[in-house]
C-alpha cells in the first residue's frame, strides 16, 4: 500500500460520529491502495443505530440499561405477588359471602322500599325503629 496521510475534517466527523470516521478511513484505504489490494466497503450510517450506540458506549446510560433490564423481571414478580394476594383475599372473602348465602336467605326480606319517605326526609336511605 502506498504511504499516505488521512485528512479528517472535524466538522464532518462531529456532526456523523464514529461511521464517517470509519468511512473516511476506508475511502482512504481504497483511493491509496495498491491495485493487487482488496477494495473495503463503507457503512451505510443509520441515526436510530447511531444514537443507539452513542448511549451504549457511556457507561452511566449502560449501568441505567443493565438495571432495566434486571429490574423488569422483579417488577414482573412483584405484580405476579400482588395479584396473587389479591386472589387470595378475594378468595377468603368469598367464603364468608357463601357462609352468610347459607345462614340468611335473603337479608332484604324485613326491609321496606320507600323512596317517598326518604324524600321527605332528605336521605338517601335511613333506619326506622318502630
Amino acid at each position: 500500500m502506498n504511504s499516505a496521510v488521512l485528512e479528517i475534517q472535524n466538522d464532518e466527523v462531529e456532526e456523523c460520529g464514529f461511521i464517517a470516521r470509519y468511512n473516511q478511513v476506508i475511502n482512504a484505504y481504497n483511493k491509496y491502495a495498491d491495485e493487487d489490494e482488496p477494495q473495503m466497503e463503507v457503512i451505510v450510517g443509520n441515526p436510530f443505530v447511531y444514537k443507539i450506540s452513542e448511549y451504549l458506549s457511556k457507561p452511566f446510560y449502560l449501568l441505567g440499561w443493565v438495571l432495566v433490564l434486571v429490574l423488569i423481571p422483579l417488577l414482573n414478580i412483584c405484580c405476579f405477588g400482588c395479584i396473587l394476594l389479591y386472589l387470595i383475599y378475594l378468595r377468603r372473602e368469598n367464603k364468608k359471602h357463601l357462609r352468610n348465602l347459607e345462614r340468611v336467605n335473603d337479608p332484604f326480606d324485613h326491609f321496606y322500599f320507600m323512596p317517598e319517605m326518604c324524600e321527605q326526609i332528605g336521605k338517601h336511605h335511613a333506619t326506622l325503629n318502630l
